[in-house]
């Protein structure tokens, strides 16, 4: 469930067809926006939990890098970034 891309579960695929590209995407239902802030608080509070100050920067704790063959928060972070869209991740 991304925001943006008409991945809503009402919208049919014949509408999606025939989408315009100049029309803004639709905006997010109730429980996409929940789905996403869930998202969202789980994986800022996994990076506060590990002391991880700039979110994206997961290999570092205290500033100093972590070897893992997974990096910190990766299952969270990857959640966030299904079930909100691209702007909000990125800001």
């Amino acid at each position: 469930m991304v925001f943006g891309f008409g991945s809503s579960s009402s919208s049919s695929s014949s509408s999606s067809s025939s989408v315009n590209p100049n029309e803004p995407p639709p905006a997010p239902t109730r429980e996409e926006r929940k789905a996403c802030w869930a998202g969202r608080d789980a994986y800022f509070d996994c990076l506060n939990a590990n002391n991880v100050i700039i979110p994206g920067d997961e290999n570092k704790v205290d500033g100093k890098e972590v070897k893992t063959a997974e990096s910190i928060c990766s299952a969270e972070r990857e959640k966030y970034q299904k079930n909100c869209g691209q702007t909000w991740v990125r800001h």
